[in-house]
């Protein structure tokens, strides 16, 4: 938890800094941040909804001049928030590596430019330089009360959740939705996968050090690709590795429901479709876990929708369709 909203503070920075000349709607931003903060989702609902209220914000407006107006604001907002916070990551990244504070040349050339923004862009610079110092010194950072170390872990999960907001927010604030699908390779997983926007892809930590999950959502949807890695304990019964981690997945949103043989392009498995109560809520999960003997691993895909078990299984079938191996 305390990742995920340190990610979303630096990424407010930027958004804090930029500006739209002709004010939208406060709506306009709720929606916008549905798609900005770390765990948010992006579907064509969202996207409908939110060029509905710029629309609304700016009528009337015959010509269109206060609507593209708003458009190029928006699209300074996300290049704002997708240059200065992302440079300030990948600069710790590199601190961390070099034990020393280093800047890209981008960031560089981007202080520059911030520094005649005035005092909202000076708290910006100096929170990143203390993130620099942090990196490379070791030191714990403290910043609205929270301190933390910035581990090369925290850094690659902050970059990964930064560029898959980046994503969501691209597709956003494009007027034109679109049903083109990205291919976004995961190489932690050893897979390719087509979607909308980005996976935000993290580092399990209760299995071991080379386990992943990506994630991705859309409002009713959330999609999950785990890989459990098993490279460093040869000689693991896969099939039996499949079956008791669907298992503990199932088990720990309160269902006991008994895997049933399955499989996948020729990998043997287990799968499991159910119905669940999450926050209250009726929902529908439906996962397929996989033994990957050519990397020693289980992959494990699941889906969750607000409805039925059915509808899950529907995802699940679309997820895995939208999947490729490497």
């Amino acid at each position: 938890m305390l990742r995920k909203q340190f990610a979303a503070m630096i990424a407010a920075l930027a958004l804090s800094t930029a500006a739209v000349a002709t004010e939208p709607t406060v709506k306009v931003f709720e929606l916008l941040n549905k798609a900005r903060v770390a765990n948010g989702y992006m579907d064509k609902k969202l996207h409908d909804d939110f060029w509905d209220e710029v629309k609304m914000s700016v009528a009337p407006d015959p010509s269109g001049a206060k609507l593209r107006e708003v458009r190029d604001g928006l699209k300074n907002v996300v290049a704002e928030s997708s240059g200065f916070p992302l440079e300030g990551w990948k600069s710790a990244k590199l601190s961390y590596q070099r034990k020393k504070v280093t800047r890209t040349a981008e960031l560089t050339k981007q202080i520059a430019a911030y520094k005649a923004k005035g005092k909202t862009a000076d708290a910006a610079i100096a929170s990143t330089e203390r993130l620099l110092k942090a990196a490379a010194t070791g030191q714990p950072l403290t910043h609205n009360g929270q301190t933390m170390y910035v581990s090369e872990d925290l850094i690659d999960q902050t970059l990964n959740g930064m560029e898959a907001s980046m994503s969501r927010l691209q597709v956003l604030t494009n007027p034109v939705w679109t049903d083109t699908l990205l291919e976004q390779k995961i190489p932690q997983i050893g897979i390719n996968v087509l979607a909308h926007e980005k996976f935000a892809v993290s580092k399990m930590k209760d299995t071991n050090s080379n386990s992943f999950m990506a994630s991705r959502n859309a409002n009713e949807l959330q999609e999950q690709i785990v890989k459990i890695n098993f490279a460093n304990k040869p000689g693991t019964d896969l099939n039996q590795a499949a079956k008791n981690a669907l298992k503990g997945a199932i088990a720990s949103m309160g269902a006991n429901d008994q895997p049933q043989p399955g499989g996948w392009r020729g990998m043997k498995g287990y799968t499991v479709v159910t119905g669940v109560e999450l926050d209250g809520e009726k929902t529908g999960v439906a996962i397929n876990s996989l033994a990957r003997p050519d990397t020693n691993s289980v992959l494990l895909v699941m889906t969750l929708v607000k409805g039925s078990p059915a509808d899950s299984g529907v995802a699940l079938d679309a997820l895995m369709a939208r999947i490729k191996l490497n």
